[in-house]
């Protein structure tokens, strides 16, 4: 199958000035696979896509483009499925992808980059018993960066190098294993440890610009290598019953974590164009710096699904479901929390459906982030409220939904503590959307 499509938007940024972003998105996807078996495999899968996308930021005073952003892009992902011997099956394949990315005007964050990733990788599935599996993966990855024109007038920044046509190449390696176990009926027990290496990005690496989407100027560091994460996690979960749903727990250690730290005694001066010490007061045209860094890094966490099925009938099913998830991410080079973390968070959600109607009670509740970083602000708790509700009717072969939706129905001033803009703007106020959709 080969799907074609475009999207097309302008909308407004609150960043204070009159600015819109004009934005446009063209892709084409290429699904295939062959069910037959060939030599060792007994299928393939295939898939090809290629995107076009551009965005300018306007001056609406003006109606000129401040800055233009470019990217054209392919991605390619072949996987070959093995016969299964015996116990055992798996999955070979390989994947790549090309990015062209080039931007142009006033704000321009990173130079023209060409970026292109090969990676080979392997699944395999053993089953030793009705009631344990194991699972194994691994993939190498090769990947090459490569510089156009920067800009020789860049202002001087402490770990940051680009020059015009330098290329940078480098490979990673990732290996996982895991189990999983069904103790009982209807329960499954799953276990993974995984070695994972990641290669910093071109904007890791060389940026050098003001960033309208983080309010930031944002420089890189050419001396980012591999990050390299060693992770455990458990998850237990049941499917059937009074009571489904899942609990797990996660611990991520990590050298070389790379982050976007701010720097405490400069901020960049977008009037003279260099980076001045505070405490000069921050006004028009001064920005805070933020600089790629790697430092190593431990992550802890868990999170939980549940849902219970109150009324399960062929006529009616009312459902509770309850959610929860906390991540708790400390840098231990220098003993301090990272920034723009999540606070603990639940949920829960009460649902009922009869017949053609369907409706629920919704809310989410988020707790204040007072677990900061040097130089990071606390954000507030806040709580989500929400409803919806909707009938289906088919009077023919096309079938009919009315339906009404409230979001944030108490208009909570709700900030986002993983945002950098966290403290201009907010989640959406109160909205209530009411429409009417067909299905053909």
């Amino acid at each position: 199958g080969v799907a074609v499509g475009e999207y097309d938007t302008v909308y407004g940024v609150p960043v204070g000035e009159p600015i819109s972003i004009d934005l446009r998105q063209r892709h084409a996807d290429l699904r295939a696979e062959l069910t037959e078996s060939f030599g060792e495999f007994k299928s393939a899968k295939f898939r090809f896509g290629l995107a076009d996308y551009t965005h300018a930021e306007v001056d609406t005073s003006t109606g000129l483009a401040n800055t233009t952003f470019r990217n054209k892009a392919w991605e390619g992902r072949l996987e070959l499925l093995q016969q299964d011997t015996g116990d055992l099956t798996g999955t070979v394949g390989l994947q790549a992808s090309r990015s062209n990315f080039s931007a142009n005007g006033e704000e321009v964050v990173t130079p023209p980059t060409l970026t292109g990733n090969h990676a080979l990788f392997v699944l395999e599935s053993y089953k030793v018993s009705p009631a344990l599996t194991l699972q194994f993966g691994g993939r190498y990855e090769h990947q090459s960066i490569k510089l156009g024109a920067v800009d020789p007038s860049l202002p001087a920044y402490p770990g940051y190098a680009a020059t015009t046509g330098e290329k940078r190449t480098g490979y990673s390696f990732s290996l996982s294993t895991g189990a999983v176990y069904y103790p009982a009926k209807d329960y499954s027990l799953g276990l993974s440890l995984a070695y994972t290496q990641r290669l910093p990005m071109a904007q890791e690496v060389f940026s050098n610009g003001p960033h309208g989407g983080t309010g930031a100027y944002e420089i890189g560091t050419a001396g980012l290598g591999r990050e390299t994460s060693l992770g455990f996690d458990v998850t237990l979960r049941k499917r059937a019953g009074f009571v489904t749903g899942s609990v797990g727990a996660f611990l991520n250690k990590i050298h070389d974590f790379i982050f976007e730290q701010k720097d405490p005694v400069r901020y960049f001066d977008g009037n003279s164009g260099g980076f001045l010490p505070y405490p000069v007061p921050p006004g028009d045209g001064f920005l805070p710096i933020y600089q790629f860094v790697a430092k190593d890094a431990v992550f802890y966490g868990g999170e939980a699904e549940l849902s219970f099925h109150l009324v399960d009938t062929k006529s009616d099913r009312v459902h509770l479901d309850l959610t929860a998830d906390y991540v708790h991410a400390r840098q231990v080079t220098d003993d301090a929390p990272l920034p723009r973390i999540p606070p603990l968070r639940f949920g829960a959600a009460l649902r009922y459906v009869a017949g053609p109607w369907n409706a629920g009670v919704t809310m989410r509740h988020s707790f204040r982030q007072d677990r900061v970083a040097p130089g990071e602000t606390e954000t507030a708790g806040y709580t989500l409220l929400g409803a919806d509700a909707s009938y289906r009717f088919t009077p023919s072969r096309v079938e009919w939904e009315i339906f009404a939706r409230g979001s944030n129905l108490t208009d909570q001033d709700a900030r986002v503590s993983t945002s950098f803009l966290k403290d201009l703007a907010p989640l959406p106020g109160r909205s209530v959307t009411v429409g009417v959709r067909t299905t053909f």
